[in-house]
């Protein structure tokens, strides 16, 4: 799953170094063979639909979040706000398509737990939910997909060590590949709405000087609106 749509809000320019570096882990393992494995050989999921373990990796793995209407396109959307109030104790939460991180929390901790927590809401977007009794935390795919990714993460951390003195010239090079891709891949709200800005004030300052032509468009088939499997945590 290519985690390439990603919109920000609120992020400082070195807090998204921050959110990059988790970003990559989160990418990284929820495309690894460790990932799949630990989903399809965990104990059943508790789901309403009862879905089989293959069948809730196949859902994380489409990429088709419940409030959006790109359908089943294996690409994460990701609208990442940062609330800038104190918690105490949620890491963050997620309002339909949009995942919120307090502030607090995303200076303390590491890119590795913030990695869990983005998979974890990234959960809720695809319609899981989190459990009503935190007794059956260990059958929740919110939180065990959250666990697994940062104890994946975690285990794959060595590119990122900050004294590259450390690393070989093969990881030196992966790590400066992957800071690029990551980087293109992340858009701030402010940097959009000044996108969307000047492109109406070139719009308004442009003058025709021809004619205008106006082409006929071959009419296309519309497709079937198929009804979105919105899967909910049993109370």
């Amino acid at each position: 799953m290519r985690i390439t749509k990603v919109r920000t809000h609120r992020y400082s320019p070195a807090e998204i170094e921050k959110l990059d570096i988790a970003l990559e882990f989160f990418s990284n393992a929820i495309n690894s063979v460790e990932f799949q494995r630990n989903i399809e050989q965990h104990e059943p999921f508790d789901t309403v639909e009862n879905y089989s373990n293959a069948e809730i990796y196949n859902i994380i793995m489409s990429g088709d979040e419940a409030d959006t209407n790109d359908g089943i396109d294996h690409e994460a959307d990701l609208h990442l706000t940062l609330d800038l109030r104190t918690s105490t104790d949620a890491i963050g939460y997620t309002k339909q398509e949009r995942i919120f991180t307090f502030q607090n929390f995303f200076e303390q901790l590491k890119p590795t737990k913030l990695a869990g927590h983005y998979a974890h809401e990234y959960c809720h977007t695809l319609g899981f939910a989190d459990p009503s009794n935190l007794d059956e935390l260990e059958r929740n795919v919110p939180y065990e997909v959250g666990r697994i990714i940062e104890e994946i993460a975690i285990s794959n951390q060595r590119t990122f060590i900050v004294d590259e003195a450390e690393l070989t010239d093969s990881e030196k090079t992966l790590k400066r590949v992957r800071k690029t891709a990551r980087r293109s891949s992340i858009v701030t709200a402010e940097a959009a709405t000044a996108t969307r800005k000047t492109g109406v004030s070139k719009a308004k300052t442009k003058k025709s000087t021809t004619k205008k032509t106006v082409t006929k468009k071959k009419p296309v088939a519309k497709k079937k609106s198929v009804t979105k499997k919105v899967i909910r945590k049993t109370g």
